[in-house]
């Protein structure tokens, strides 16, 4: 064989298998979602599309998606929370090591609604309590996007249980290309067995 037949090969094939992520801890059945946007926003749920609404996050496919309003130039971005339950609605702690998101439909033509630079950060206090102390748990930073439904897993040490957890975007775009929309098709946290 050429070498000519050989060039590019590895990058190829790690392009092209799929490691699936850790099992996801969300129970879409008995846990609270629910979404805070910066009141500068004066912003709802829906008001960029009706039908592309925070619940599509959970909805298991790709092909739906939340799409809302930001603002790149004063930093002003939803943050998503996620509050486990049990059957019977009581709070329950959850344990979480990794995380997962998903980019949506239309990202390789408008990727300056990707998320950039966002947070991962946990509570053991009520996360619907204005008093809830948050500890950060996972930061990234300058992530590049290049296709629409592109799954990202992220993994960071933790071994503590919390009562919620949240997702901050910090900045969307790819740091040339940006928009006053923020969107993902789907995001799960998930728990990764140690070794």
């Amino acid at each position: 064989m050429k070498p000519d037949h050989t060039f590019g090969f590895e990058e190829f094939v790690s392009r092209m298998t799929f490691v699936p992520p850790p099992p996801s801890v969300f129970n879409v059945k008995t846990d609270l979602f629910y979404v805070k946007f910066p009141s500068d926003l004066n912003y709802v749920d829906g008001g960029v599309s009706p039908g592309e609404t925070l619940i599509r996050l959970f909805d298991g496919s790709v092909l739906t998606k939340f799409i809302s309003k930001a603002s790149v130039q004063k930093s002003l971005y939803p943050t998503i929370y996620w509050k486990p339950r049990d059957i019977n609605g009581n709070n329950i702690e959850k344990l979480s090591n990794s995380y997962t998101i998903t980019t949506a439909n239309d990202s390789k033509g408008n990727r300056g609604r990707d998320p950039r630079a966002f947070a991962i950060d946990g509570t053991k206090d009520d996360p619907e309590s204005a008093t809830a102390v948050w500890v950060q748990l996972d930061i990234r930073q300058d992530q590049d996007w290049t296709t629409n439904y592109q799954l990202k897993t992220f993994d960071f040490p933790n071994t503590q249980y919390y009562k919620g957890y949240r997702l901050r975007i910090l900045q969307t775009g790819t740091g040339s290309t940006l928009d006053d929309l923020f969107q993902i098709s789907e995001w799960t946290m998930n728990y990764r067995e140690q070794l």
